[in-house]
């Protein structure tokens, strides 16, 4: 696995050899509902998700309080994201579908005798096609190292529903546009968010930044009626979970397990957190080493600004000297991944004409090719106040 390095082995694996891929369709409402069709929706389908990685694309995150660490996030920008139909929910059924090639409708197994001779040219009904979808989405996964504790599937789910909603408040996110499940089995085990809107609403990245995370998670506290000190408030009518915190119509299948108070710890927690994003699996401090052996070394202004940047606390870049764009002869100081941000740190030399008009069309060329560019001039602290999105936020000064 490209994830997580499992081996795919046949015991580790799934092998699904028919696939109907699912195409855009045109649909209109019916003026009837007939009983199967209600039958169809009370029974429900085993719909799994499996996803993969762009290439070159991710990043990871740590939120931690003064205890300690409490989830890691991955981030994963246009994401390959697969929904397979594996069948209906109930426990007897057959895996798949059965479908007709010769009047290309879903049906039921046909019921055939023994003394019945079918026709020799006769197509014959295909039994466990799974249909799918797939697309291309912003996901974040977060895993909450909690182990060994016997409810921990009734604490992961509790927390999937309260961040959700805490998430939509913070960012105001209508409920289609961000989807949540939990994935994967025993320590892979993850709360997953993708943007199920069309073009994608940018919330995923947003909770990488310092912060973002920390305020979704004191919304979602205050949903579950609970001030920041975690006093219970206004709950007489909630003993686990109400429909004015965590229970919707949509996790209805789930309503069993939801328990706002065996998430209160975790979310007092996730509030008072800080968030600290690195690409890969670098810390922090790995990160800030590599950018210092990659700066310009003929130039003191660059790493004076990384070791600003450093010491500040504020988002450190993820390259140095690096061209995004190969027939362009352009070289910023410092880019941002997945920001597509290209920083560049002038000193006075860049106050020359010739060398002001040369940089002024080569940065307009990196524009034009849908990169943000960034001019750093010596004042460091005004410039990233200025791009709180690009470095962060910086703390006022006394």
């Amino acid at each position: 696995c490209e994830h997580c390095g499992a081996q795919l082995t046949a015991e580790a694996s799934e092998l699904m050899p028919r696939l109907l891929l699912q195409p855009p369709a045109r649909t209109g409402p019916r003026q009837r509902i007939r009983s199967e069709e209600e039958e169809r929706v009370r029974t429900g389908y085993r719909i799994r998700t499996y996803f993969r990685y762009a290439e070159g694309a991710g990043a990871n995150a740590t939120a931690a309080d003064d205890d300690g660490e409490v989830v890691m996030l991955e981030f994963a920008p246009a994401a390959e994201i697969w929904r397979v139909n594996h069948g209906w929910r109930q426990a007897d059924s057959p895996e798949g579908f059965v479908l007709d090639p010769d009047s290309q409708r879903w049906g039921r197994p046909p019921q055939v005798s023994a003394d019945d001779d079918p026709e020799p040219d006769a197509l014959q009904p295909i039994a466990q096609v799974k249909p799918f979808v797939r697309d291309s989405r912003n996901m974040l996964l977060v895993s909450v190292p909690i182990e060994d504790v016997p409810d921990r599937e009734r604490i992961l789910i509790s927390l999937l529903h309260a961040l959700k909603r805490g998430i939509q408040i913070a960012y105001q996110v209508e409920e289609r546009e961000l989807a949540a499940e939990l994935i994967g089995d025993g320590d892979q085990r993850r709360l997953m968010f993708f943007e199920a809107a069309e073009g994608g609403i940018g919330v995923c990245e947003r909770l990488l930044e310092d912060g973002g995370l920390a305020d979704a998670a004191a919304h979602a506290l205050d949903l579950c009626h609970y001030d920041p000190d975690g006093a219970e408030r206004g709950a007489e009518e909630c003993s686990a979970a109400c429909y004015r915190c965590i229970l919707a119509y949509e996790n209805q299948r789930d309503h069993h397990l939801l328990n706002r108070r065996s998430i209160r710890e975790l979310l007092m927690r996730l509030a008072r957190s800080k968030t600290d994003a690195h690409v890969g699996s670098e810390t922090r401090e790995a990160q800030y080493e590599r950018l210092k052996a990659t700066v310009d070394p003929a130039s003191v202004l660059e790493r004076r600004f990384l070791d600003f940047l450093y010491e500040v606390g504020l988002r450190l870049p993820d390259r140095a000297q690096y061209r995004p764009v190969e027939d362009l002869f352009v070289q910023p100081d410092f880019y941002y991944d997945h920001r597509h941000a290209c920083v560049f740190v002038d000193g006075a030399v860049h106050d020359q004409p010739s060398v002001r008009a040369d940089d002024q069309a080569k940065r307009e060329a990196l524009e034009d090719r849908g990169y943000r560019v960034i001019t750093v001039s010596p004042d460091f602290e005004s410039a990233v106040r200025a791009r709180p999105d690009i470095f962060g936020m910086i703390e006022n000064s006394e």
